[in-house]
């Protein structure tokens, strides 16, 4: 397929299309009905896609995804969305149990974690904000801890 003007726009569409059909409000899943849940690395390469049209949505992307940060600073895979039932993926969160454990973050997560492509996203969105700055302050600690983490432990 010969790559057009007319070819572009219309990936473009249709990949706009498919982030706004995903989004659940504070993260974009990858797929409704295979994997209804938030990705670390999905959410920082959404973030990228993000970046051009809504930047306001790719930073709150990125901070969603840490809100599932854990107290030694692990951003996990799978952040879980609460409102999707139980057995919708597997391994699900019974399956992690990290609510038990010590450390554990403020909400359902897997265990493991994905290398940090994250610092890269939020500069690429920070470019593209109005507020910035103040996105900067929020996300800065979270990067830090995330890289301290994975100095630490990797």
């Amino acid at each position: 397929m010969e790559l057009t003007k007319s070819n572009l726009a219309a990936l473009e569409r249709a990949a706009i299309e498919a982030l706004a059909n995903n989004w659940h409000g504070h993260a974009t899943v990858p797929s409704g009905s295979l994997y209804p849940h938030q990705w670390s690395w999905d959410s920082a390469f959404i973030a990228f896609g993000l970046q051009h049209w809504a930047p306001r949505r790719a930073a709150a992307e990125l901070l969603s995804l840490f809100g599932g940060q854990w107290c030694d600073g692990r951003v996990p895979h799978i952040v879980f969305n609460p409102a999707v039932r139980e057995n919708a993926y597997f391994p699900g969160p019974d399956f992690w149990r990290s609510k038990d454990g010590s450390g554990r973050p403020p909400v359902a997560t897997s265990g493991i974690i994905q290398p940090p492509v994250h610092a890269c996203a939020a500069l690429a969105v920070l470019d593209h904000l109005a507020d910035g700055p103040a996105f900067a302050a929020r996300i800065y600690p979270l990067l830090k801890s995330q890289n301290d983490y994975i100095a630490r432990r990797r």
